[in-house]
């Protein structure tokens, strides 16, 4: 992992999947780094060669590098101040009909006006004739019975639940005392298999670490080597969320067996296969 890849409160400090917080420390300003840079050069062995990590004195990330930071959101004013205009008029208006406010030419505005009685006028009423009843032929039509095809619920992508089917896939956050021995007897795999399919594993597991397993089965050849990520915005799709990630999204689809448009939510997560 490259030593210049830092977050923005603490640059010793850098989260070890591609994340929107890393920073690169190496440049002026301190910039946050595409998901793609991070995969290919910050958090791999390979971030000595990156371009940035050469030059001899910091200077501006170029533009190709750069990621998309979390943004602040700004406090409008002008919905309060609305609301308050809104409430400041609302008040005036009952003032004058309650009679606090008195202007010329609204007397007639004023509560509580004296109402002149309006005679009551009785007419005499006409009983209608009972309605002649009447046979309405019965046509009676053949039923047609429609076939509806109910989608296939698809359970959230939430921690230990298995994704795919050949092989299955879980998303495991390590517990106090786990081991790659302990979860690849618990999970019937092996420790090979379990490094196979992680980017950039530590060597030896830790508490809190995210990583993937796969369920009953030590073959895991073709499959990709597989980052993490947590699903922080309710309700956005699997293309937009792939778009912001700078994935393919049919990969994401494909490797986490969602559909077209599927929408995500908080706390799902999801596969991000690397090249």
């Amino acid at each position: 992992m490259c030593p210049h890849l830092g977050v923005r409160e603490d640059k010793e400090t850098a989260i070890s999947y591609p994340a929107e917080l890393n920073c690169c420390y190496h440049s002026r300003p301190v910039s946050y780094v595409s998901f793609d840079h991070q995969r290919r050069y910050c958090l791999s062995d390979n971030y000595t060669q990156c371009s940035v990590y050469n030059q001899k004195n910091p200077a501006p990330l170029p533009r190709k590098y750069r990621g998309i930071g979390p943004e602040t959101p700004k406090l409008s004013v002008g919905l309060p101040l609305l609301a308050f205009t809104i409430v400041m008029a609302a008040g005036l208006v009952a003032s004058i009909l309650l009679g606090l406010i008195r202007l010329p030419g609204l007397e007639h505005l004023a509560a509580f006006p004296t109402s002149t009685p309006i005679p009551t006028i009785f007419y005499p009423t006409r009983t209608p004739p009972p309605p002649t009843a009447t046979r309405t032929p019965t046509r009676i039509l053949p039923t047609r019975t429609r076939l509806v095809n109910t989608p296939t619920e698809i359970a959230p992508r939430f921690l230990d639940t298995p994704i795919g089917e050949i092989p299955q896939l879980i998303i495991h956050r390590a517990l106090p005392g786990e081991s790659y021995e302990q979860l690849a007897a618990q999970y019937k795999t092996s420790i090979t298999a379990i490094k196979a399919i992680n980017f950039n594993l530590p060597a030896r597991l830790w508490e809190d670490y995210v990583l993937v397993i796969p369920l009953n089965t030590t073959q895991v050849s073709g499959l990709p080597k597989f980052s993490t990520f947590e699903v922080v915005v309710d309700g956005i799709s699997v293309e937009e969320q792939a778009q912001l990630l700078q994935v393919d999204s049919r990969s994401i689809k494909q490797f986490n067996a969602l559909p077209d448009g599927y929408y995500l939510t908080v706390g799902e997560w999801l596969l991000i296969p690397n090249k």
